[in-house]
């Protein structure tokens, strides 16, 4: 553990909450070479904001002091929400000259405490910026402001049998601009790729209050360094996203969902394998959850979901693997030749796919419901990596057999490109803290002996930043913080984050 490390380790000030029990996660000290908040500061911002866009009660700002897990805590007094770019740039302006921290926020869905204040820093909201400017459906080119709510978006695009190129658990609350900031995963991710591909263009507002237009609609455009890209995944360290351009793709008319049983982990990474090579652009979502996991979820499922095997015996050395077949031919004929090519091999041991809208669901429920059942349990301490799907199996075992006398440890997660969620229900306050004591750092060092990444879509944050400095290059480290020299001289947009 190198010195940097060993601070923030051991700089701990409050206990954070989640579920039943408590989080001591690193909370550094305040800079103080920021400026505390004056009512001199509130009342420059309402010279040009109206008073529904400024929040200083507690019950109105607390929702944004917290993250979506109640983990990580802040202490901001003051809420802006623009509604223009022009207004926006504003604040940063300002804020900038007068060395205010600011901390942007969108639908604060994030799990690793990069949208919420540490200390007192203003939080910019950008609820209010939520239209859906233009498509052009010639081009399936979208146009879009920063906290346009996923769904929403999707819901818009419904009518030209169009959809983005990202689908999240969050999406009824989580924005646009925020997806685009932490760069987003999701189950889409192996049929469209990354959300970076498919981001044409941006609009940001840069911490000293610059408007940098990198608008394009243009599929193609090679001209010089392209700048959009430092603003996807930096997690609002460098700017705030306030418009997109998004790429979006004809829907597929037909789907349908099967869920395959496994004597093992092993058959499960056949399946999945041969799945991708059998179905090609037809996987709309490859998923992984072991047998254990899939017992957590039927026993919390409170309802929302049914076990469609009979025979469940020896579960706890199974594993399942969901796939999603969307094409705009006959999905029957290709569901059955899937399920032909499988038997052939001789690579499962049962399998159902979905006969209606609610089995659809259901079958769904036993993936998405994992992180749910989880908290019924205990309190959840999640951590999200990637690696080669074939060490999954691996280190669930390692990790659970490390764990079993804390934590009952479920294993799940975007098989198909390589994402793990290994989730902890961890049995008391002792237990958790256990966690992150003895287990936390084995885990990130068996990542980085596989050549893995402590965050595969949930991004650094506050959470990891400990850890970046261990898993990073150090030439690559030097360029980030230079780049965030270079946009963020005063160092006020979400301090105490990833650099």
């Amino acid at each position: 553990m190198n010195s940097l490390t060993k601070f923030f380790a051991n700089s701990f000030s409050k206990q954070q909450k989640l579920g039943k029990y408590s989080f001591s996660f690193v909370k550094p000290p305040r800079n103080t070479s920021f400026k505390k908040l004056q009512e001199s500061d509130i009342n420059y911002f309402r010279s040009f904001l109206d008073s529904h866009s400024i929040l200083t009660d507690k019950e109105s700002i607390t929702p944004f002091n917290q993250d979506w897990n109640k983990i990580f805590h802040g202490e901001t007094q003051l809420v802006l929400q623009p509604k223009t770019t022009e207004q926006l740039a504003k604040i940063m302006k300002y804020c900038n000259e007068q060395k205010i921290a600011v901390v942007p926020q969108g639908g604060n869905t994030g799990l690793v405490g990069g949208s919420v204040p540490v200390h007192d820093e203003i939080v910019v909201s950008l609820n209010k910026m939520n239209k859906v400017l233009s498509f052009d459906q010639n081009t399936q080119v979208v146009t879009v402001e920063a906290g346009c709510i996923l769904e929403a978006l999707n819901d818009y695009l419904k009518p030209f049998n169009c959809e983005v190129p990202v689908d999240l658990a969050a999406k009824g609350s989580c924005q646009i601009g925020g997806n685009i900031a932490t760069h987003a995963g999701g189950i889409r991710l192996i049929k469209y790729g990354p959300l970076k591909a498919h981001v044409l263009g941006l609009e940001i507002v840069t911490p000293t209050g610059q408007i940098l237009d990198l608008t394009n609609t243009m599929r193609k455009d090679n001209t010089g360094f392209d700048l959009k890209q430092l603003f996807i995944g930096s997690e609002g360290t460098l700017g705030i996203i306030t418009k997109a351009n998004v790429a979006a793709f004809k829907q597929d008319k037909l789907n349908n969902l099967i869920l395959v049983q496994c004597k093992d982990f092993n058959q499960a990474l056949q399946v999945r394998n041969e799945a991708k090579s059998f179905l090609g652009k037809d996987i709309s979502a490859l998923e992984y959850l072991d047998g254990i996991t899939l017992d957590i979820v039927l026993n919390n499922s409170r309802g929302k979901t049914y076990n469609p095997f009979t025979n469940m015996q020896d579960n706890d050395k199974k594993a399942y693997i969901l796939i999603e077949i969307s094409c705009n031919y006959n999905i029957e004929e290709v569901v059955e030749r899937l399920f032909n090519r499988l038997e052939e091999l001789g690579i499962y041991e049962d399998m159902v796919s979905s006969q209606s809208e609610e089995q659809y669901k259901m079958l769904w429920h036993l993936r998405d419901g994992v992180a749910e059942a989880v908290v019924h349990i205990g309190s959840n301490v999640a951590y999200d990596i990637s690696c080669d799907p074939k060490y999954f199996g691996e280190i669930t075992n390692i990790m659970r057999e490390r764990c079993k006398q804390i934590a009952e440890t479920t294993s799940c997660g975007h098989i198909g490109d390589g994402n793990l969620h290994l989730m902890f229900a961890a049995h008391n306050e002792e237990c958790v803290k256990k966690m992150e004591e003895e287990h936390e750092k084995f885990l990130y060092d068996w990542v980085k002996s596989v050549g893995g990444s402590i965050s595969a879509e949930h991004g650094i944050g506050l959470q990891k930043r400990p850890y970046l400095w261990e898993h990073k290059n150090q030439v690559a480290l030097d360029y980030m913080k230079k780049l965030k020299e270079v946009f963020d001289p005063n160092h006020i947009l979400n301090p105490y984050k990833i650099v």
